[in-house]
């Protein structure tokens, strides 16, 4: 079970695929080939282990179904995660809160990926982990490379580590776009596996 356990973390956690500039729209949905699990990596397979190897594992993985538009720059905003790929506990509310709050207490390792634009400018793209509300409590990874207007900058949703108690703790994941012009987050994903019980 350890072994299985650590190369479904190496899955998720072994890329977070290029930081910046991307050509083009990433694709908002991986593909999923001959029934294995992947890391989307601006829509590329970047690692993958069959999901059979992964009975009795709780973990889950979703996705941005759709454009979400940030209203103001500089603003941190709640990535409504809507598309559900994996769930095993089930632990994430992809209806109205758009959390994990799963009900096994334990060491729950996280990672990600969102990319966004500004139709005029985008100076930077942050990403943040929140737990219980506590906004810079864990990770805030922010591209500081300045990208023209219509360009996805892309930044990891950098992996961490959280103790949840498996009854009241949570987490969501938050964005920041500081830009001009209309901001939106064209794709996300985020996953995250329970490491230690």
């Amino acid at each position: 079970m350890r072994k299985i356990i650590m190369l479904f973390v190496v899955s998720f956690m072994c890329s977070c695929g290029n930081v910046g500039a991307d050509s083009g729209t990433p694709a908002l949905m991986p593909t999923y080939p001959h029934g294995h699990s992947n890391s989307l990596d601006g829509g590329a397979l970047t690692a993958y282990i069959p999901i059979t190897q992964l009975t009795g594992i709780n973990f889950f993985t979703v996705y941005l179904q759709s454009t979400q538009t940030l209203a103001t720059s500089g603003t941190w905003y709640k990535i409504a995660y809507t598309g559900e790929y994996y769930d095993t506990e089930p632990a994430f509310d992809t209806v109205t809160n758009y959390r994990h709050q799963p009900h096994i207490s334990g060491v729950y390792a996280y990672s990600g990926k969102i990319c966004g634009r500004g139709t005029t400018t985008i100076t930077n793209i942050s990403s943040a982990i929140s737990k219980n509300s506590g906004i810079q409590t864990y990770t805030i990874f922010p591209n500081n490379d300045s990208f023209g207007a219509g360009v996805d900058s892309c930044v990891p949703i950098v992996t961490t580590y959280i103790s949840m108690n498996g009854t009241t703790d949570y987490v969501e994941v938050y964005s920041k776009i500081i830009g001009t012009g209309t901001l939106t987050i064209n794709s996300s994903y985020f996953a995250g596996v329970l490491v230690t019980h």
